[in-house]
Formats: C-alpha cells, sequence, structure tokens
C-alpha cells in the first residue's frame, strides 16, 4: 500500500504523472526503441502526411490562386509523397531497427497505423477535383497493394539481424519502385505528347506506384479519367506475392534469434 501511494524505485513522478517507471529496475533494456511501437512510428507518420498535405494541398493558394489544374497537380504531389513513404520511407526505418518480436504482426500493426491517414486525406480529394470516385479508390487500392508488397518483404527480412539481408531487402524494394520511373525516362515519348500522357496506356507503368498514379489520374486532352477493369486487376498485383510472402513468414520459423 505504502508503495502504491510513494515512488516505485526509478520513478520520477510530477503531479499526476509518471516519467520513466522501472527506469534501470532491471539489467534488460526496458526502454528500446521497439517498446513505444507502432505508436511512436504512428506519431511520425503523422507528422509526414501533415507536412506531405502542407506542401502540396495547402501551397496551391501560394502558388496563383486555386484552380481545379493546380489542385490536381497538388493531389498528384501528395499521392507521390504518400508513395515515397510507404516505398521508401517506412521500410528504411524499420530495416534500420532491432528485428522485433514477430515480424508479421509487427507489419500488420504498421499497415494498420499507416491506413487511417491515409484515408483522412484521400476522402476529400472529390472536393478539390474532377476525378470520379473510382479514380480515387483506385490510387488508394494502389497505396494499399503496395503495402502489402512492401509488409511482404519486410516480414522476412526482419526476420534475420544479419545487415546482408536487410540491404538486400532494402535494393530489391529500391529496384521495384524505381525500375518503371527509370524505364520511363530513356524511352522516347511520342511527338507532341508529354511523357506522362504517351506512357499511361503501356503495361509497364503499373510497375511502379510512382508511375502507376501519373497513369491513373493522367488523361488525354481534358477528358475525366477513366479506370477500366484491367487498370484494377494491374493495379492489384503487388498485393499478391506480398500476400504469398506474408503467408510463409507465418508458417516458416525462423532458424535463429540472434
Amino acid at each position: 500500500m505504502a508503495e502504491s501511494q510513494g515512488e516505485r524505485a526509478g520513478e520520477y513522478r510530477i503531479g499526476p504523472f509518471v516519467f520513466a517507471p522501472g527506469w534501470g529496475s532491471s539489467s534488460e533494456d526496458r526502454w528500446s526503441h521497439r517498446r513505444g511501437e507502432p505508436r511512436l512510428f504512428g506519431l511520425f507518420w503523422v507528422m509526414f502526411v501533415i507536412a506531405s498535405v502542407s506542401a502540396t494541398l495547402l501551397a496551391v493558394r501560394g502558388a496563383g490562386g486555386p484552380t481545379v489544374e493546380r489542385y490536381e497537380f497538388a493531389v498528384l504531389g501528395l499521392l507521390e509523397a504518400l508513395v515515397a513513404g510507404v516505398c521508401v520511407l517506412w521500410p528504411m526505418v524499420r530495416l534500420s531497427q532491432a528485428r522485433p518480436a514477430g515480424s508479421v504482426k509487427a507489419c500488420a500493426a504498421d499497415v494498420a497505423v499507416m491506413s487511417i491517414p491515409i484515408l483522412a486525406v484521400l476522402l476529400p480529394v472529390p472536393l478539390f477535383t474532377q476525378w470520379p470516385i473510382t479514380v480515387i479508390a483506385a490510387t488508394g487500392t494502389v497505396l494499399g497493394a503496395w503495402m502489402i508488397g512492401v509488409s511482404g518483404v519486410l516480414a522476412w527480412a526482419l526476420r534475420s539481424s544479419s545487415p546482408g539481408d536487410r540491404l538486400a531487402a532494402m535494393l530489391v524494394l529500391g529496384l521495384a519502385v524505381c525500375a518503371a520511373p527509370l524505364v520511363g525516362l530513356a524511352l522516347p515519348a511520342e511527338a507532341g505528347t508529354a511523357w506522362p500522357d504517351a506512357v499511361a496506356a503501356q503495361v509497364w507503368v503499373w510497375c511502379s506506384p510512382f508511375t502507376a498514379m501519373w497513369a491513373l489520374t493522367r488523361s488525354p486532352g481534358n477528358l475525366v479519367p477513366v479506370v477500366d477493369v484491367g487498370g484494377w486487376i494491374i493495379a492489384c498485383w503487388p498485393a499478391i506475392p506480398g500476400a504469398a510472402l506474408l503467408f510463409g513468414a507465418m508458417l516458416i520459423r525462423p532458424r535463429d534469434r540472434a
């Protein structure tokens, strides 16, 4: 009873708040950077999303006045920033940390944390653009499919503490994300046609989320973009190998805990 009223060993109280309970009470590292996950990651992810919105949508008014075209380009920039966060920043952060107790569970928690802010910024998009709901839903599908794909790679990479394995995983993700844009820059555009319009109908453009966002939101002339059945199917392709990798990571136990 006396202990509940006073301070435990290593606790620092200021009014009703308790700071660092159990600090130094055991030899175990009780305050490793993984202990607060995924809350700490969720905080930084929300900050990243807010910064992306501020640099794109909120910057339209300072760029000569809001118009539908400018808002559409701003939303496209926001989508590309979200793609960079999902496919580059997220794996870079997780691959630089200690391995979690369960890699699949940790990836699932990260996906849940990232999905809520993404939905929060995608739902108001129809208020700023003339894109149909199907196009906006398709952009969310691309982000969701790539989250599953990246989760599959992370689930296997985080089973090992080897720097070589993690470097290989990051190289695979970097190649998967950047290969299509590099191919697009190498291919000549049609005469009198901008690069995104020239490649929007080509299948390889869906291999990267960066170029897939262009293909979904761009249309010839002033026509409204439309997503056909083939576009929906191709947009979901990263989820197939990602789900297979996640299923395999759940079935096959890691060989060591080094």
